[in-house]
């Protein structure tokens, strides 16, 4: 298996990520962004030494691992976000569970992401970059949309849009299988930060445009409007909705 991390968080992150990783069971390259060249005994650090976008990160470790022949030996690909950890027994499981394109499962502080009303149409919202693990006959030719993600133009998306080029009927979900990953980082929470939040579901609403899917963007309005009519819980979730509404209808003119 390759794993391709990139190196945006602190280094206690990083290596804390290496750490739970069985580096005899995997091909681990890592862009690192900082300005100090790292080492490690079977890792592949590609020091560029300088920040550029997630996407764009990825496709630098995608060359490498093509030009090093890494897609020739390896079975499998995944992404783990530089703050995420595996879980202690997920070798010892994927070792025999894993047999094709899959989806595992998530858990932050004891809450597991997936939901047993997020399969068929809704299967995109178990999807994350760090959960995704693809067969390398199913990978392809794939590069990451530099405009989605991280440090791009549009700052989310490119987890979906990985999952739905793809192709959904592809995955299979293991929901006994865990990454230890916060589900969304403390800024998303922060409803008065919107300049992060409206950036974020620009990136939804462009990954959304580039697939053709209508049901994400009107399931990303619903959800808002259904929380005040069950919970009657207005102001935080009307907020959102107007929010929301206003960056479907300013979208056109921020592309």
């Amino acid at each position: 298996m390759i794993l391709l991390i990139s190196q945006f968080n602190s280094k206690q992150h990083i290596f804390k990520l290496i750490k739970s990783i069985n580096i005899t069971s995997c091909r681990l390259v890592v862009v690192n962004h900082s300005e100090d060249n790292l080492y490690l005994p079977g890792v592949d650090f590609i020091n560029i030494n300088k920040s550029v976008s997630l996407s764009k990160s990825r496709n630098i470790a995608l060359d490498y691992c093509v030009e090093k022949g890494y897609f020739k030996e390896c079975n499998y690909i995944m992404f783990p976000d530089d703050d995420a950890a595996f879980s202690e027994d997920f070798w010892e499981n994927i070792d025999f569970r894993l047999n094709q394109t899959s989806l595992f499962n998530v858990e932050d502080n004891g809450k597991i992401m997936f939901k047993w009303w997020h399969y068929g149409y809704l299967s995109y919202k178990n999807v994350m970059s760090s959960n995704i693990v693809i067969n390398i006959k199913d990978f392809k030719n794939f590069r990451f949309d530099e405009n989605l993600g991280i440090g791009s133009k549009f700052g989310s998306g490119e987890d979906l849009d990985l999952f739905w080029s793809i192709g959904d009927g592809k995955f299979n979900l293991l929901k006994d299988i865990f990454i230890h990953h916060t589900l969304v980082s403390s800024n998303y929470r922060d409803i008065n930060d919107q300049s992060r939040l409206n950036k974020y579901f620009l990136g939804h609403l462009k990954v959304c445009q580039k697939h053709n899917r209508i049901l994400p963007v009107v399931f990303s309005l619903f959800i808002p409007i259904a929380r005040i009519i069950l919970f009657k819980s207005f102001n935080h979730n009307f907020k959102i909705f107007k929010n929301r509404l206003k960056s479907i209808l300013k979208f056109n003119r921020k592309i």
